[in-house]
């Protein structure tokens, strides 16, 4: 008989955060993988951040990869609708990890983040206003633990650390 596919979750309770950086006690029986796709868009000495409606703290346009859907694809997808810009996929930057809980799921995310070019579309300053209430160019040296959601902090440091 074939082994499966994925391993049963482990029964085993981990210290996670949510959307608002307030901690919570969660089960990995009840975690599912989310991979998300993420762009770095610069400008001069800056970067295009994003910043939720419910949220003081800025993170980069993006999101989650839908079944069916390649990485790509998502990435450009995600950038349209957070920021009102069309992207072209450039290099890798990085690949991170993390797990959150959010309005009752639970993820172990993989977040993977490239550089992006425009090549079209019309800035959103106000964002789509569903998951995007703001975006602005920000100096990399301005973004802060204090001023980044805790999910894009370790992309953040990444893309610092290859700038030369």
């Amino acid at each position: 008989m074939p082994e499966p596919l994925f391993n049963p979750n482990p029964d085993k309770v981990i210290e996670v955060y949510d959307l608002f950086d307030k901690k919570h006690k969660r089960n990995l029986k009840n975690f599912k993988f989310r991979v998300s796709a993420y762009g770095v868009l610069y400008k001069a000495n800056k970067i295009l951040v994003q910043r939720h409606p419910k949220l003081k703290t800025f993170g980069l346009p993006g999101g989650g990869v839908e079944i069916g859907e390649t990485i790509n694809n998502s990435l450009v997808r995600e950038f349209k609708e957070e920021t009102g810009l069309r992207v072209g996929i450039g290099k890798l930057i990085t690949v991170t990890e993390g797990f959150f809980t959010y309005e009752g799921e639970d993820a172990h995310s993989i977040s993977i983040t490239y550089e992006v070019k425009k090549v079209g579309g019309k800035l959103l300053l106000e964002g789509n206003q569903d998951d995007t209430g703001e975006v602005k160019f920000m100096k990399l040296k301005d973004l802060t633990e204090n001023n980044t959601q805790r999910v894009f902090w370790e992309i953040i440091k990444a893309i610092k650390g290859n700038i030369k």
